[in-house]
């Protein structure tokens, strides 16, 4: 296996334990998108995507966001983030990690995106908690990250 692919799966998966870490006492602060995603070929829909900063839990840590779908689901939700202070941006996916039950997995994420503004999107084709495919479009959120 190339190194750059080892490298990437090892990151991958060391970002997907430490928002699995942060997941319980960050979820608590937790605002709604101010935009929720509209959800298309798919009876039951989703449920709401969330975001927490330092500021609303100091369970996050400093100059990342938090995001989270808030429902037993797997994967294929994906979020884009631009900090429109520095220009630094990211696509990350929203990995279904094991969550505070054996068998209960919540899709997560947590992203550096740097101190300032960033406006955040979530979008895929994503596996909601009833098993079904449904299409995400785009729903938009902006958070202060200190």
């Amino acid at each position: 296996m190339p190194t750059t692919k080892t490298i990437t799966r090892s990151a991958f998966a060391i970002s997907a334990a430490a928002a699995a870490a942060i997941a319980v006492p960050a979820i608590a602060g937790a605002a709604p998108f101010d935009n929720q995603p509209t959800v298309v070929l798919c009876e039951s829909g989703i449920a709401g995507v969330q975001s927490v900063v330092n500021t609303d839990n100091d369970a996050v840590p400093a100059e990342h966001i938090f995001y989270v779908i808030n429902e037993q689901g797997g994967d294929g939700a994906n979020v884009g983030w631009l900090n429109i202070d520095s220009f630094q941006f990211g696509t990350q996916p929203l990995v279904p990690t094991e969550f505070l039950a054996d068998n209960v997995f919540v899709p997560l994420a947590l992203a550096e995106t740097g101190p300032g503004m960033v406006i955040s999107a979530v979008y895929g084709i994503y596996e909601n908690a009833a098993g079904e495919m449904c299409g995400v479009i785009p729903g938009f959120t902006t958070d202060q990250v200190p």
